[in-house]
């Protein structure tokens, strides 16, 4: 079981069962893409995104050649306030109408032991690119009993500073450091 999480991880969270490049996809259903952030020291502020799409191409005799691509519909932000929602989307943050669409693409994986791993890539947000490094959880490789697919569970996290990206409204007051955590399941790309 360790070697074949070992093996899984060098792809990212997972290897496929094929001996040729495959492509997974994220299963929505079982997806989150979320983000948190300090709201003046007093609370946090909880959100994620609705609409995503990703693929990880893995070929295991050349892992170094892992490709993932993650696009997210800014739009589909949702923090549970309408009004906080519509000025997230205005341009004092995302600037959705400007830059409707976030991207990750990645540019390396490093295998940490066990089911750990880091992902480093760039993050294009606002028109600006900036490399980011993903901490990445393999949960579970196996054919789902559910839907017979082969399936991979993995949970991804990172701390980025918005300032970066030119995200300046509020700071200090909110916090320049924003959480992310993407927990998904793949299943081989149709």
């Amino acid at each position: 079981m360790l070697t074949l999480k070992k093996y899984a991880i060098g792809l990212l969270f997972a290897l496929p069962l094929a001996a040729q490049a495959a492509p997974w996809a994220i299963d929505a259903s079982h997806a989150r893409i979320g983000f948190n952030i300090d709201h003046m020291g007093y609370s946090t502020t909880y959100g994620q995104f609705n609409a995503y799409q990703g693929t990880v191409d893995y070929d295991p005799a050349k892992p170094a050649q892992t490709k993932i691509n993650f696009t997210i519909d800014v739009n589909s932000l949702d923090s549970s306030w309408k009004a906080r929602d519509e000025h997230l989307l205005n341009a004092d943050f995302f600037n959705a109408a400007k830059y409707p669409t976030m991207t990750f693409v990645s540019s390396k994986y490093t295998p940490k032991g066990g089911n750990k791993a880091t992902v480093d890539g760039n993050l294009t947000l606002l028109g600006v690119t900036k490399p980011i490094t993903l901490e990445v959880t393999l949960n579970k490789h196996d054919v789902s009993p559910l839907t017979k697919l082969d399936t991979i569970g993995f949970k991804a996290t990172t701390v980025i500073k918005r300032s970066q990206w030119g995200m300046t409204t509020f700071l200090p007051a909110v916090s320049d450091d924003v959480h992310i955590s993407i927990d998904a399941e793949l299943n081989p790309a149709k």
